[in-house]
């Protein structure tokens, strides 16, 4: 008997027949509503930042959506250079349509044409770019000046040839710009937008 009770002293088993031992509640119930109000006020600040740093991110992909479509809209003519570059027949072809359009031959014609449409394709992207609000006025501006700089040195069939294939007030405008007696540089070149 003098064992059990040295057991039970130090916190071993208890004894028989002992009543068991009453409960303390381990949080009150005002503690459990305190900390139910921090947790719900810690909750609305982590959505209230999780909204703003949305909103933020948002922000940050529309202008990167500008950078994107200024990026297509040079590589498209950093490609059309290109293939004047590398390919010489293609340069030729361009100059004699430049300086004499009715001597080229029905293929060259059609040819010429397909380059043409690739450049006024391109315009009415970056058209559609700002029509969108994707590309901001400053850019738009840089781009439409360079295209109607670019335009004047078109032969004359080549917008008058292509035009049916675009529409509405993207037509309108090209059709401005040519009647517009836009002067072309003195000499043919390939430069690339402003501020590239």
């Amino acid at each position: 008997m003098e064992y059990c009770r040295a057991v039970h002293l130090r916190g071993g088993s208890k004894p028989l027949g002992a009543a068991p031992a009453a409960r303390t509640p381990i949080m009150s119930q005002q503690k459990l509503q305190v900390w139910s109000t921090v947790a719900e006020v810690a909750s609305a600040m982590a959505i209230v930042i999780s909204l703003l740093y949305v909103a933020s991110e948002f922000r940050q992909s529309e202008t990167l959506t500008e950078r994107d479509a200024d990026a297509q809209l040079f590589d498209r003519v950093r490609e059309a250079n290109r293939i004047l570059i590398e390919n010489p027949d293609v340069a030729t072809l361009t100059i004699a349509a430049r300086r004499g359009p009715e001597r080229l031959t029905a293929a060259d014609r059609l040819r010429c044409l397909a380059i043409q449409h690739q450049f006024f394709d391109s315009w009415e992207l970056a058209w559609g770019y700002h029509e969108g609000d994707v590309l901001g006025d400053r850019l738009w501006e840089e781009w439409d000046g360079w295209f109607s700089v670019r335009a004047a040195e078109l032969p004359a069939f080549a917008w008058g040839e292509s035009r049916k294939h675009f529409g509405g007030a993207f037509r309108e405008h090209v059709d401005a710009v040519v009647g517009s007696g836009v002067e072309p540089p003195a000499a043919a070149s390939i430069e690339v937008p402003p501020g590239r």
